[in-house]
C-alpha cells in the first residue's frame, strides 16, 4: 500500500450538554491511501458519520470541538487549518456524498446549475467549460439524455438519480477523497447495487480514495480494501476486509457479520425462526465510563471488562482488535 493521503490519529470529539462535556468520539484513527476503499460499519449513534463531519471540518458548533487528535491531509493539519483553507480543500481535494440527496439538494435550482456552482466555487474557469463539465459528469454516472437532464429539479428525478447526481457533484472537481455516508441506505437493493458499482467503476478510473460509511456489514465486505468497525465513538477492529470478515475478534464485530443474511442458511429457517440480533442497545455516552463500552451487551463480558481500559490487540498478525478476551490481552 502507498503512503497515505489522510491520516488520522488520535482524534477526540466533545460536545457540550446540560449535563457537562460527552465524548463522541474517543482516540479515532485510521489512515486512507490513494485509490483505497475505506469501510466505516457500526450501528446508529457510534461515530461515523461523526468522524466524515471531523474529516470535512463540519463537527457543529459551538457546541461540538475537536479536543484532541489529528488529521493530516497530505501532510497537512485540518485539524489546525483555518475556515478559508477548509472551503477550498471541501468539494476540491476532499468531497462527500451525503445519505439523503432529496434533502440535500436545493429543490429551487437546477442540478446542472447545482453540479456547476462546484466547479465554479472551485475552478477558475468559462461558463461554457462549466456547462461542458456538468454534461460530461453526468454522462460518466449514467444519466440518460444528461444535456436534458441537467435542467431538471430534483424532485423530478427518482431516488437513484437524485444519488447519481450528488456522486456527479463530488466527482466534478476530481477529488482525492470522496465520504461516502450511507449513499444506498434509501434505495432498493437492485439501484443499490447499481451506485456501488458506479461508484467502484469511476474510483478505477480516477484513482480516488474512498470512505465508505454504512450500518450494513454485507456492503462494506463487498467494495472495501479494509475495515474500521466503530462502537460508541470508539474503534474496536480494524484490518484487512477479507480478515476482519473472515478471522473477526470482537464480539461486536462477530455480530454485525453473524445479521448478514445467508441463502444456504435462511432457505431452511422456519417461518417462525428469525436471524441473530445483538441484543440490548448502544450505551449513553455520558455515562459510558473508561471500560469496555460493549460489555453491558457482551455475553463473553465480565466485571473485568466493564473496567478494562481498552486498546488494539493484534490478531493472528493480520488485523486490530479491541477486546480483552482475545489471545494474549487478558489483564
Amino acid at each position: 500500500m502507498s503512503d497515505p493521503i489522510l491520516q488520522v490519529d488520535q482524534l477526540c470529539v466533545d460536545f457540550k450538554t446540560k449535563s457537562g462535556p460527552v465524548r463522541v468520539l474517543n482516540d479515532v484513527s485510521f489512515s486512507l491511501s490513494a485509490g483505497e476503499t475505506l469501510g466505516i460499519v457500526g450501528e446508529s449513534g457510534c461515530g461515523k458519520s461523526m468522524t466524515s463531519l471531523a474529516v470535512m471540518g463540519l463537527v457543529p458548533k459551538p457546541n461540538g470541538k475537536i479536543v484532541s487528535g489529528s488529521i493530516y491531509y497530505e501532510g497537512e493539519d485540518l485539524v489546525q487549518a483555518p475556515e478559508k483553507r477548509m472551503r477550498q480543500i471541501r468539494g476540491g481535494d476532499i468531497s462527500m456524498i451525503f445519505q439523503e440527496p432529496m434533502t440535500s439538494l436545493n429543490p429551487v435550482f437546477s442540478v446542472g446549475k447545482q453540479i456547476g456552482e462546484a466547479v465554479k466555487l472551485h475552478e477558475d474557469v468559462s461558463r461554457k467549460e462549466i456547462n461542458e463539465r456538468v454534461i460530461d459528469v453526468l454522462t460518466r454516472v449514467g444519466i440518460p439524455d444528461p444535456v436534458k437532464r441537467a435542467n431538471d429539479f430534483p424532485h423530478q428525478m427518482s431516488g437513484g438519480m437524485r444519488q447519481r447526481v450528488m456522486i456527479a457533484m463530488a466527482l466534478v472537481c476530481k477529488p482525492r477523497i470522496i465520504i461516502a455516508d450511507e449513499p444506498t441506505t434509501a434505495l432498493d437493493v437492485t439501484v443499490q447495487a447499481q451506485i456501488l458499482e458506479l461508484m467502484l467503476k469511476l474510483q478505477e478510473e480516477e484513482n480516488t480514495a474512498v470512505i465508505l460509511i454504512s450500518h450494513d456489514m454485507g456492503v462494506i465486505s463487498q467494495v472495501s480494501d479494509r475495515v474500521l468497525v466503530m462502537y460508541a465513538g470508539r474503534t474496536i477492529e480494524e484490518g484487512d476486509c477479507v480478515s476482519v470478515v473472515q478471522e473477526s475478534a470482537h464480539p461486536y464485530t462477530k455480530g454485525l457479520i453473524s445479521c448478514i443474511p445467508d441463502i444456504e442458511h435462511t432457505k431452511n429457517m422456519a417461518f417462525s425462526d428469525r436471524l441473530p440480533v445483538i441484543e440490548g442497545i448502544v450505551p449513553n455516552l455520558i455515562t459510558i465510563g473508561d471500560g469496555c463500552a460493549f460489555a453491558p451487551r457482551c455475553t463473553l463480558a465480565d466485571d473485568a471488562c466493564r473496567n478494562w481500559k481498552t486498546g488494539p490487540v493484534q490478531v493472528a498478525g493480520t488485523h486490530l482488535a479491541s477486546c480483552r478476551k482475545i489471545d494474549g490481552s487478558m489483564a
